[in-house]
C-alpha cells in the first residue's frame, strides 16, 4: 500500500466529510508544507510559528487570483500529528473551493494522500504504535459513546502501556532463561522453577482476559447485536418496538405477521445495540413465505451477541420451545428468555433449567414502558458493561489474533515447565509470545501487517 519511496513527498487531503458544509480542513504534510503556506497565503507571514494560525486568503501563486479567504494553522517538525512539518487549511465547506485548493497544491509540488498516510506516517515518526493507529480508526468510526470513549483512551496510550509493560516483564523472564542457559556448565540457576512457573501464568492470564474482551471491545465499536425469536403470537414484535422506540414491527393478532427480520437501533447507557425482530418459530407451517422467514431467523443467529427467546408467562415451555432454545445455547450465544405479557410489576429475574442449561429468565411486559430500562439493565449486566470504562479491551480481531499466539505460546512454556525441560527449550516458545506482542505493538511489521491496519482509513486521515 504504502512504500518508503512516498515518506519524501509532501502530502495533501480534505479531511473533513466530503459535501458541503460550513468549513472544510485540508492537510499538508511533508517538508514542502510550510513553503505551501508562505506561498499560498495574502498577505505573506514573515515568520512561521508553530501552533498558530494564519488569516488572509488563499490564492493561486502563478495567477495571483484569490480562491478562498483561509485560516491556515502551522505545525513544525517534530510537533504535529504526523511527525512530519505540517499545515491544515481552513477553508468554505464547498467541494468546488476544496478541489481548487487542491489543484493548487498540486501545481506547487504537493501529493495526494493515500487513504491513511497521515495516521502511517505519525507511526514510523514513532508518534504512536499500531494499537494507537487502531484507535484512531476507532475515534472516527466508533458507533456508540462508550466506544469512542474508550478509544481516545487508547489513543492516549492506556492499552500499549498495558502491553508495553507486559512485553517489558516477559523480556526480562527470557532474559533469566536464556542466562541460565548461558551458565548451566556453571549449575547456576538465575531464576527458580517456582518463581517462572508463577510469572508465565501471571503473562497468561493477562491475556487472556484480554482476549476474552475482544467481543465486548468490538461491540463497544461497532454495537452489540441482539436478535428477539420464539414462537409465533408470543410478542416479539411488540417487546421489539418497546426497546428500539418505535413501531418498527407491524403488531397484530394474527399469527405469523413477522415473515422477515426487521432491524432498529437503540441506546442504553452509552452503548449501541442493534435489535432484530424475526419471523415466528413453529414446525407446522406449509406457508413457504413463512418457512423462509424461519430460515433466517438461523442464519441471523450465529452473528448475534445475544438473544431474546419470548414465550407467554404462563405457558409451560413446548418440546418446539426446548429444542430451539437448546440450538441457541449450541452456539455459544448468552440468552435470556422473555415470560412476556405480564402486564403489571414488579419485574424479576429468575432461571430455568432447560435441558440442563440454566438460563435467566426475566417476566416482561411489552405494554409497561417501566419494562423497558428493567430489560436494558439485566441485559446490561449479563453482557458485563457497567464498569467496562475500567476494562483493558482489545477491538480489532489484529489484536486478539497477535494475544492469541502469545498466549498459546506462553501455554507452551508452561507445560515445558512442568515437564521439566530444559532453559533453552522454554526460550523458544517465550520468544514467540515476545514477538507476537512487539507484531501487536508495530515494534516488528510488515507491509501485509500495515495494509491489514490502514486499508480501512478514509482520505486526510
Amino acid at each position: 500500500m504504502y512504500s518508503g519511496d512516498r515518506d519524501s513527498l509532501t502530502i495533501c487531503a480534505v479531511s473533513t466529510p466530503p459535501g458541503r458544509g460550513g468549513i472544510s480542513v485540508i492537510r499538508v504534510s511533508g517538508p514542502l508544507a510550510g513553503s505551501m503556506l508562505t506561498k499560498t497565503l495574502r498577505p505573506a507571514p514573515f515568520n512561521l510559528t508553530s501552533h498558530k494560525s494564519y488569516y488572509g486568503h488563499f490564492v493561486n501563486p502563478e495567477i495571483g487570483q484569490p480562491v478562498d479567504e483561509v485560516l491556515i494553522s502551522f505545525f513544525q517538525k517534530g510537533r504535529s500529528f504526523t511527525g512530519d512539518e505540517v499545515i491544515e487549511i481552513s477553508c468554505h465547506g464547498n467541494p468546488l473551493i476544496c478541489d481548487e485548493i487542491l489543484a493548487t497544491l498540486s501545481l506547487l509540488g504537493c501529493h495526494s494522500a493515500l487513504p491513511g498516510e497521515f495516521t502511517y506516517r505519525a507511526f514510523m515518526n514513532d508518534r504512536i504504535d499500531l494499537v494507537q493507529a487502531e484507535a484512531v480508526l476507532g475515534v472516527i468510526e466508533g458507533r456508540s459513546q462508550k466506544g469512542v470513549q474508550k478509544a481516545l483512551r487508547y489513543l492516549g496510550g492506556e492499552l500499549s502501556s498495558r502491553i508495553s509493560l507486559l512485553s517489558g516483564e516477559l523480556t526480562k523472564v527470557l532474559a533469566h532463561v536464556e542466562a541460565s542457559i548461558d551458565f548451566s556448565s556453571e549449575g547456576l540457576e538465575t531464576l527458580s522453577a517456582a518463581d517462572l512457573r508463577l510469572r508465565l501464568a501471571g503473562f497468561l492470564g493477562e491475556i487472556e482476559a484480554l482476549v476474552s474482551g475482544y467481543d465486548r471491545g468490538r461491540g463497544l465499536k461497532d454495537g452489540f447485536h441482539g436478535l428477539f425469536c420464539g414462537a409465533p403470537n408470543v410478542g416479539k414484535s411488540s417487546l421489539f418496538n418497546l426497546m428500539v422506540g418505535e413501531e418498527r414491527s407491524i403488531v397484530t393478532d394474527t399469527a405469523g405477521t413477522t415473515r422477515d427480520v426487521v432491524e432498529g437501533e437503540a441506546f442504553y447507557n452509552g452503548s449501541r445495540f442493534c435489535l432484530f425482530d424475526t419471523a415466528g418459530l413453529r414446525s407446522e407451517t406449509l406457508d413457504q413465505i413463512e418457512i423462509l422467514g424461519q430460515d433466517r431467523v438461523w442464519k441471523h443467529l450465529p452473528r448475534m451477541d445475544f438473544a431474546f427467546y419470548v414465550v407467554n408467562k404462563t405457558a409451560e415451555l413446548s418440546l418446539e420451545d426446548i429444542e430451539n432454545i437448546q440450538k441457541i445455547l449450541h452456539l455459544k450465544i448468552p440468552l435470556m428468555i422473555l415470560r412476556n405479557k405480564l402486564d403489571h410489576g414488579p419485574f424479576r429475574e429468575t432461571q430455568e433449567s432447560v435441558a440442563g442449561s440454566f438460563v435467566p429468565v426475566l417476566q416482561s411486559s411489552a405494554r409497561n414502558p417501566a419494562f423497558r430500562d428493567f430489560l436494558w439493565s439485566s441485559l446490561e449486566s449479563h453482557l458485563r458493561l457497567a464498569n467496562v470504562e475500567d476494562e483493558a479491551l482489545v477491538f480489532s480481531a489484529r489484536q486478539r489474533e497477535s494475544l492469541t499466539i502469545a498466549a498459546k505460546a506462553l501455554k507452551e512454556a508452561l507445560q515445558m515447565a512442568d515437564e521439566k525441560l530444559g532453559s533453552e527449550f522454554l526460550a523458544l516458545p517465550l520468544m514467540e509470545a515476545l514477538k507476537s506482542l512487539h507484531e501487536l505493538l508495530g515494534m516488528e511489521f510488515d507491509d501485509a501487517v500495515m495494509d491489514r491496519v490502514f486499508q480501512e482509513f478514509c482520505l486526510g486521515k
